[in-house]
């Protein structure tokens, strides 16, 4: 059983139901059940296959090449999401009770695949790539906003955010009504750290039509060159 909020800020709790391959094991997903506990409403879903259990997405985490660079770091119970049409897991990452980062687990059951970051935005630019690079995925083909792109333009607002695991800058770039940020995953942060309103940037980004779109690449045409 997962614990979550839905949009109004109520617990729910989430269930996935199985179907036994053989007697005691419980591998095949056909459904999740989600209990609204404030107002004691159950709704059913069906028909998902080919999806991986709850079980099996954290076991795929714990497995994969990311985690087992650290030692003691262990996923913990993921929440069940369908992100960029995807099935997905999103699972904390701790080492003993401290949070070390999140692991999301793209659920296919037949193609499973993992992508780590220290921070959720780094994480969700890892997934973003995964997502982009299998091109087609729950029978949703990635529209040309799945692109990398390259946006130009002078720093119109900076500022800074301190998170745990460092510091996250938004920014706002002349001629785009998007909202742009750099989390401590991107090679160029020192260079974030400089930048002013006023300053000529290059941002390269995959947006998937998001409010605020992480920055993979960053440039500063107004630093001096190194």
């Amino acid at each position: 059983m997962q614990v979550t909020f839905n949009e109004k800020g109520e617990l729910i709790y989430v269930v996935d139901f199985t179907r036994a391959k053989s007697k005691g094991n419980s591998k095949t997903l056909v459904g999740y059940g989600v209990f609204n506990a404030k107002t004691g409403e159950m709704t059913y879903y069906k028909g998902v296959t080919s999806v991986l259990t709850g079980k099996e997405a954290k076991s795929n985490a714990n497995a994969s090449e990311f985690l087992s660079k650290y030692p003691g770091w262990k996923a913990t119970n993921g929440i069940f999401y369908t992100i960029y049409g995807a099935p997905t897991y999103v699972i904390p990452v701790t080492k003993g009770s401290k949070f070390q980062g999140v692991a999301i687990v793209y659920a296919d059951s037949d193609n499973p695949q993992v992508v780590f970051g220290k921070t959720k935005d780094e994480a969700f630019r890892n997934y973003k790539k995964l997502i982009a690079s299998l091109g087609k995925v729950s029978g949703i083909t990635p529209q040309k906003g799945f692109e990398m792109k390259e946006i130009k333009g002078k720093v119109t607002r900076i500022n800074d955010a301190n998170l745990p695991n460092g510091y996250v800058f938004h920014l706002i770039v002349e001629g785009s009504a998007k909202r742009f940020s750099v989390d401590p995953g991107v090679n160029a942060l020192s260079d974030v750290v400089l930048t002013n309103v006023g300053d000529r940037v290059v941002l390269k980004v995959m947006d998937m039509e998001e409010d605020v779109v992480p920055v993979d690449q960053f440039t500063n045409l107004d630093l001096p060159k190194k």
